[in-house]
C-alpha cells in the first residue's frame, strides 16, 4: 500500500469516527437490540408458559379424588 493512500485511509477513518450525526439514532437502535427486543420475546414465553400452566392446574383440579 502506498504512503499517500494509506495517508488518505487515515484522513477517512477520523473523519468517520469524528462525525456524531446519526448517534442517537445508532442510540435507540441498540436499546432496542438488546434490551426491548429480548424483554418482548421473555414476555411472550412467559405468558404462554403461564398460560400452559394454568391449563395443567385447572384440569388437576377437576379431577376426582382417588
Amino acid at each position: 500500500m502506498s504512503r499517500a493512500l494509506r495517508t488518505r485511509f487515515r484522513r477517512l477513518v477520523r473523519r468517520v469516527l469524528r462525525e456524531e450525526r446519526g448517534a442517537t439514532m445508532l442510540e435507540w437502535c441498540l436499546l432496542l437490540a438488546f434490551i426491548a427486543i429480548p424483554a418482548w420475546v421473555m414476555i411472550r414465553y412467559g405468558l404462554a408458559l403461564l398460560a400452559a400452566h394454568y391449563g395443567l392446574v385447572s384440569t388437576m383440579n377437576q379431577m376426582p379424588f382417588p
